[in-house]
């Protein structure tokens, strides 16, 4: 298997706006005038331990410390890291990496092999947010100090993308287990945590690792990251030269052009309803799958983008995103909005007047708007929705836990393994009743123990299959926004709206 594989798989969070919200690289030279980059990020920061922090924003808080086994490219490759190389055996169990020599973490410590196993299985073991990602690890041994052989219980089409991600990041062993890892982080990382100009929760400033192993990678000589959560926090920020670069929203762009900004774009999040009781357990009537198909009619994809997302998006009826392996662009259009078409799909069922259902009320995440206007679309066809407002955290608890039939959600579209790991496999988050069917387990085996063009035809395959069986209404794909100044050049990845750090590089 190549050395050079695209990106197979992720994790995957609760309701992303709930829960807070790779490769550009330069020449050493830095900031013509301050030699710094300072950027903001809407994620509060808990701590530096990888094992327990979320993969989303919260990465580029970690990637300037520590080295992970290996990393994306803006173009979704994945290059060697801490890494060189990397294969598997013909049954896609045993994952072997040779690693890169003569690397030190910033704290003297030799980079080996087992740093490598002490780091992987602690994070499988951790019972955080990146256990999920590694736990088809069985094993994990040291053959030799540069080399490492990760034994599966049954192929993984996303660990691959997993270690070049947060789960494989990489700790200095003396601080893996030691009482300062969360405010002192210690990698082999292109930067250094510089803790006396850092302030929890607000700013956190690294220094060029002097020592590190490819300077190319270190285009500056000082990072700076602004924690600012509110949007017009960071609108103001950039506005104002606080920062150079940060994340933002669609009602944003005319502002941000008019002030000369860099705006970039790129389809990100899918948003829509995510049908969970397709056995009808809950609400019977969702047990049948023309019942299901009628809410994909009845609601107007159409005039919900254009109305609360200004046009900026793509109507769709999958769950797969453009840059998916299983995307297949007929289903975009597989369910036009007709509400005629879903009554008759509803009186079909044997329910032509109607059914209740209860949906969590997220409006306050999502907004008012979203949330009248899909319970007005629903109740025209006979469908009548009840809100139930609960604190969040208890909302967010009910629904993973099965006590919803159906919820509205909006979250990133990744790779397909992660899709299927958020939405189809039966422990996914996203399937809180574990429900899954013969074909959806069969294409899922196949996705599992194939590679290359026969993997990414059961990803379709299965796309085609969950689409058809209606097992979510998505809405549409909306586009995620990102400013920048003419002080410095953001190379966005598909997949992702915050850029790694190298993805940076001062403007020529």
């Amino acid at each position: 298997m190549s050395t050079r594989t695209p990106a197979l798989a992720g994790t995957a969070t609760l309701i992303s706006a709930a829960l807070a919200l790779s490769g550009c690289s330069g020449s050493p030279s830095g900031d013509s005038t301050t030699g710094t980059l300072t950027i903001a990020n809407p994620s509060t920061l808990a701590t530096f331990d990888p094992a327990q922090v979320t993969t989303g924003s919260l990465d580029q808080y970690l990637q300037p410390v520590y080295d992970t086994l290996l990393r994306r490219t803006p173009d979704l490759e994945l290059v060697p890291m801490l890494a060189t190389e990397w294969t598997y055996d013909d049954a896609l169990t045993t994952l072997s990496l040779e690693l890169r020599t003569g690397v030190a973490f910033t704290d003297g410590t030799d980079f080996d092999a087992d740093a490598v196993v002490a780091n992987l299985v602690r994070t499988r073991d951790a019972n955080g947010p990146q256990s999920a990602s590694l736990a088809s690890v069985d094993t994990v041994t040291a053959v030799d100090a540069d080399t490492v052989e990760v034994h599966l219980t049954e192929p993984d089409p996303g660990l691959l993308d997993a270690l070049a991600g947060t789960a494989g990041s990489i700790v200095s062993p003396e601080a893996l287990d030691s009482d300062t890892l969360s405010t002192a982080p210690v990698g082999t990382g292109p930067f250094v945590l510089d803790t006396a100009s850092t302030t929890t929760g607000d700013t956190y400033t690294y220094t060029a690792n002097p020592d590190y192993w490819d300077p190319e990678l270190v285009p500056y000589d000082t990072i700076v990251i602004k924690t600012l959560e509110d949007v017009t926090a960071r609108m103001n920020a950039i506005q104002s030269g606080q920062v150079q670069a940060t994340m933002a929203e669609i009602p944003q762009i005319a502002a941000a052009e008019s002030a000369g900004l860099t705006v970039q774009t790129q389809l990100l999040n899918f948003t829509g309803l995510v049908i969970f009781d397709r056995e009808g357990a809950l609400v019977p009537a969702l047990g049948d799958a023309r019942v299901r198909r009628a809410i994909n009619h009845a609601i107007d994809g159409d005039a919900l983008l254009t109305a609360l997302r200004d046009g900026r998006g793509v109507v769709t009826s999958q769950l797969f995103g453009e840059d998916s392996e299983a995307f297949v662009a007929d289903l975009d259009d597989e369910y036009p909005f007709d509400p005629a078409r879903a009554r008759e799909l509803l009186a079909e069922a044997g329910y032509a007047d109607g059914f209740d259902i209860t949906l969590p009320d997220f409006s306050a995440i999502f907004g008012e708007s979203l949330f009248a206007t899909v319970t007005e679309q629903l109740q025209a066809v006979g469908i009548t929705v009840t809100l139930e407002s609960l604190p969040i955290p208890d909302m967010i608890g009910k629904t993973m836990s099965g006590g919803y039939a159906v919820t509205l959600n909006s979250n990133f579209q990744g790779t397909a393994w992660q899709t299927l790991s958020q939405y189809v496999l039966p422990t996914a988050a996203f399937n809180p009743f574990h429900s899954t069917d013969d074909t959806v387990a069969s294409l899922i085996d196949t996705v599992r123990t194939t590679t290359g063009d026969d993997q990414n035809a059961a990803y379709q395959k299965l796309n085609e299959h969950i689409v058809e069986d209606a097992w979510a209404a998505p809405f549409f794909r909306e586009q995620g926004v990102y400013l920048s100044t003419d002080a410095v050049e953001v190379t966005l990845q598909p997949q992702t709206q915050v850029p790694s750090i190298y993805d940076f590089a001062p403007a020529e």
